[in-house]
């Protein structure tokens, strides 16, 4: 997962706003493991999750920082770096089920989607939200997805 987390800080620098890289990297994370065998394993042993996840926050911390200092993007607020500092633990949470709605045949699309939808991680409005969870689906399918 260390590697996964800096190959997404390489392959994401160049997204903007920064906000939109966290909503790509849950993406992305929820693509990677979504082989049975990896995805089961993954079940089985829960603190290699938290672990991975915990490893990972230094690159998520640093692109919230610098969405607060991007004067193109005033939207985004301390406020809105404080939720997310809130909730990121519950969406650690959350990553079994996606693991689970995977193994039941779900795709990464519908997952996603379903996680997004469930936790506005930023507490952005709701149609800078959808925006976001927009646009991860269509960079994925363009960029990523292969």
């Amino acid at each position: 997962m260390v590697q996964l987390s800096l190959k997404l800080e390489q392959d994401l620098a160049t997204i903007n706003p920064a906000p939109l890289r966290i909503y790509l990297t849950w993406y992305v994370v929820i693509d990677f493991f979504k082989e049975r065998n990896t995805a089961t394993w993954l079940l089985e042993h829960p603190g290699k999750i938290n672990k991975a996840f915990f490893n990972a926050q230094p690159v998520s911390e640093a692109w919230i920082q610098e969405a607060m200092g991007d004067s193109k993007d005033p939207g985004f607020t301390k406020k809105n770096a404080v939720h997310y500092m809130k909730v990121r633990p519950y969406i650690f949470w959350m990553y079994p089920h996606c693991l689970s709605e995977l193994l039941e045949g779900k795709k990464t699309v519908d997952v996603f989607t379903g996680v997004m939808n469930a936790s506005n991680i930023f507490n952005f409005p709701h149609e800078t939200h959808q925006l976001y969870i927009r646009k991860s689906i269509k960079y994925f399918e363009k960029n990523l997805l292969a």
